[in-house]
């Protein structure tokens, strides 16, 4: 991890699953880590923690992604403090279980606001504050990919990060931008998912609890975005549908189909 040492790092999304394993695994490089996301005593209790493995400084900023009063404080906080951001991992999301039918348009709206739009305008926003080497990091999904069953929305938001940003890589090289495709991943993502109606799906989904370690997804992403990788997909034996996919189509919409979503 020595790309990261002494470097200043924006994690959305801080408070579990990805991000929080970002922020621990990078931690014991000594950086200045600045964790966002909603629920402020969650973000303490990853703080501490990262203190505690060898972090520099720990920032905490309460935020919704979508508010963009709230984005102008952070970057207020950011520039109040001279620091220039080194690695922004653009990691806040929200997944869906949800029949197309039975999906409703402001929660399909939801969606791309915080899987779509936030991403898109706070990279663009944080512009200024990147340092001549940065890398910006982009949390999209094997749904980013390929279509997947009852990730209509979810889905189409990860497709739309995908157009955005590798538009972005070849129009300018800078920042570098990192696009990354997690798997099934062990995190509450299927807890905070959607449903339809707007309900959460609160249930870890069996495929979730069995899934490659937040630790060990983090790792192979931290190695990438130090390499400059633009694609890097992480996971366990689901990769194999991303294969089937490019390769060998019609196997891939048989196995698709058939796939147990909430399993």
């Amino acid at each position: 991890m020595n790309f990261y040492r002494q470097k200043t790092i924006l994690i959305t999304g801080a408070s579990s699953g990805i991000g929080e394993a970002i922020a621990r695994e990078v931690a014991a490089s000594g950086p200045i880590l600045i964790l966002a996301a909603r629920r402020m005593k969650e973000l303490e209790r990853v703080a501490d923690i990262c203190l505690k493995e060898g972090a520099s400084d720990v920032f905490c900023f309460a935020m919704d992604v979508t508010d963009k009063a709230q984005i102008a404080k952070l970057i207020e906080e950011i520039q109040s403090r001279n620091w220039k951001i080194d690695v922004f991992f653009n990691n806040a999301g929200i997944s869906q279980r949800a029949e197309v039918m039975d999906s409703k348009e402001d929660v399909e709206r939801q969606i791309m606001e915080v899987n779509y739009f936030a991403p898109v305008y706070l990279s663009k926003a944080l512009y200024p504050l990147y340092s001549k080497d940065a890398r910006l990091v982009i949390m999209s999904s094997l749904s980013g990919l390929f279509g997947f069953p009852l990730r209509t929305t979810y889905a189409a938001s990860k497709h739309a990060l995908k157009g955005f940003f590798q538009s972005w890589q070849v129009e300018n090289p800078f920042p570098a931008i990192s696009m990354v495709y997690p798997g099934r991943i062990h995190s509450n993502i299927s807890y905070n998912a959607l449903h339809g109606d707007g309900e959460k799906h609160a249930v870890l989904d069996k495929a979730q609890e069995e899934g490659m370690p937040a630790e060990k997804c983090a790792r192979v992403i931290l190695k990438g975005v130090a390499k400059k990788k633009k694609q890097i997909l992480v996971g366990q034996k689901e990769l194999i549908l991303y294969w089937f996919y490019r390769y060998i189509p019609a196997i891939y919409y048989k196995i698709a189909s058939n796939i147990k979503a909430n399993g």
